[in-house]
């Protein structure tokens, strides 16, 4: 963890609940964000897929 500006952390039940809830606010943060245990909560990838596509997406 030495690039990183912030971080979350998905390694208990109640941040991965929330982490589903709100996607967007998993990826708030300042960049580069670390994710860490990203795997519990798939459709984070989908938000950041998304979130990167925007500006494109015309």
């Amino acid at each position: 963890m030495l690039y990183q500006k912030s971080f979350v952390k998905l390694n208990m039940k109640q941040a991965i609940t929330m982490a589903r809830m709100n996607l967007k606010g998993v990826l708030a943060g300042d960049k580069p964000r670390l994710i860490d245990e990203w795997q519990k909560a798939l459709d984070i990838w989908n938000q950041v897929k998304d979130d990167l596509a925007w500006p494109c997406a015309t």
